[in-house]
């Protein structure tokens, strides 16, 4: 008898061995792509609290006023750039407005591409400390109905150029000042619908830059998304929980919903509730 020998697997015994893997991988696998995901909701979470931290700083330089959602400087084309960039010195890190989830946060936002810069007749700013900023995260445009006058053209000096001050906020804990978004756009209101589809909200260069519902970051089975509030804190909040309830509680728009159809600037303007009429069963 050879002693020596080497005991090889069957070929039933790899078998079983190879099942008891797979088994194990099919449940593993989940639970890592899961942690996975935690992980990039708190890294977005720990964004947004920096970049509410940023606004902050910013409107204590500034006598308690927010940024606009976009500046302009009279050169020849005209430069636009936004809050973003108007923060950027309380934050000095860019990457804390790239989200590691929302897929539209690998472009850059309407100020910060230059093909739509182009298309709207602006260009980048060729200075130092305006970096080129990607979509995600859009101020909360409500500017307009707390000064009673509509935003204008921020290359026209002539026009309105809307911005608030914290005392015009009745609650800056329950009103958010930056929310998330896939749109072009800085700036965003209740007034723009919920959308999923290839074509729906182009951006101004006729291309169509991202995927999925436009509100939103793509995270929490898109029944959430963080928020960041006009004190400073983030917070991840449900879509359901934005809209106001009661109708006589202000929202997180900064409004009322039993008061639309009597509110300045102008008169009936239920249109505001767009967002929450529009929002689709699915996300809530």
């Amino acid at each position: 008898m050879n002693h020596n020998a080497v005991k090889a697997f069957t070929l039933i015994e790899l078998l079983v061995v190879i099942a008891i893997i797979a088994i194990l991988a099919s449940i593993l696998f989940p639970v890592f792509a899961q942690a996975k995901a935690a992980a990039k909701a708190t890294r977005s979470l720990s964004n947004t609290k920096q970049i509410g931290i940023g606004q902050m700083m910013y409107i204590a330089d500034n006598d308690d006023r927010y940024a606009m959602r976009r500046f302009c400087e009279l050169t020849t084309p005209t430069t636009v750039y936004s809050w973003k960039q108007a923060q950027y010195p309380y934050t000095k890190n860019t990457g804390i407005y790239t989200d590691p989830i929302n897929n539209a946060s690998k472009y850059y936002d309407d100020t910060s591409e230059p093909l739509i810069l182009a298309a709207d007749g602006h260009m980048l700013p060729n200075v130092t400390g305006f970096p080129q900023m990607s979509r995600g995260y859009a101020m909360n445009n409500m500017a307009f109905f707390l000064d009673g006058a509509w935003d204008g053209d921020p290359c026209n000096p002539t026009t309105n150029q809307n911005t608030y001050v914290q005392s015009q906020i009745d609650s800056v804990a329950n009103v958010a000042a930056l929310w998330e978004t896939k749109m072009e756009w800085v700036d965003v209101g209740s007034y723009i619908d919920w959308q999923n589809c290839p074509t729906c909200y182009n951006d101004d260069d006729g291309v169509h830059r991202f995927t999925g519902w436009n509100w939103g970051g793509g995270k929490w089975d898109d029944k959430a998304m963080a928020l960041i509030f006009t004190d400073g804190h983030a917070k991840r909040t449900a879509h359901s929980a934005i809209c106001g309830t009661p109708a006589d509680q202000q929202n997180a728009f900064g409004w009322y919903r039993n008061r639309l159809t009597n509110m300045q600037p102008g008169g009936d303007m239920s249109w505001l509730d767009t967002y929450c009429v529009t929002m689709p069963a699915s996300v809530k």
